[in-house]
């Protein structure tokens, strides 16, 4: 040590060793995140493309049934995602 305050060599690594870590683990957890938004506006435009062939194939009151989920699978990933943090 050089006598001078402030940290030393291998408290340097140790503390870029775990800097390095937890930035992966953001980025992974940043990966799952943007992969549920992904799967849940998909299902919701299942759904909505099901729910049009449905009507103009002339099931419309199946047409609409389907249709209705679009809100309710956009406001599910919400609700599952607001929980999430990046910090």
């Amino acid at each position: 040590m050089s006598g001078e305050p402030g940290l030393d060599r291998a408290e340097m690594r140790v503390l870029n060793v775990h800097l390095c870590s937890t930035n992966f683990h953001l980025e992974e957890a940043m990966s799952r995140i943007q992969l549920a938004k992904i799967g849940f506006l998909a299902a919701a435009a299942i759904s909505f493309l099901l729910s049009v062939y449905l009507w103009f194939s002339g099931h419309k009151e199946q047409g609409q049934f389907v249709g209705i989920w679009v809100p309710s699978i956009l406001s599910l990933g919400a609700l599952m995602l607001s929980g999430k943090s990046n910090g």
